[in-house]
């Protein structure tokens, strides 16, 4: 299983950046917390009715998050972990070529 990146277009953005494509790219926290759930926090969220009272009550709703700076410390080792085996298989290619 892996971490998917996903792109989201924001149709509210769209009119902040003019010219601009107004997409996001990230992760999904439901996919990224099956990976690493400890880089996933969540928290319920109440909507409180319209200020006009005309409206329903939204039901309670799950937010995740991700946190960034544990994902940053993720794939900083992530890297070293592959710098390490393309260093090893180097020295394994030097050594049969001599």
């Amino acid at each position: 299983m892996r971490a998917v990146p996903v792109r989201v277009q924001q149709p509210q953005r769209r009119r902040m950046i003019a010219g601009r494509d107004a997409a996001s790219t990230g992760l999904d926290a439901d996919h990224t917390e099956l990976v690493m759930p400890e880089l996933v926090s969540s928290m319920m969220v109440t909507f409180d009715q319209m200020r006009d009272g005309d409206l329903p009550k939204l039901p309670d709703t799950e937010i995740k998050t991700i946190d960034s700076s544990a994902l940053t410390y993720a794939l900083v080792n992530a890297i070293k972990e592959l710098a390490a085996r393309v260093a090893a298989l180097e020295d394994m290619l030097t050594g049969a070529a001599r």
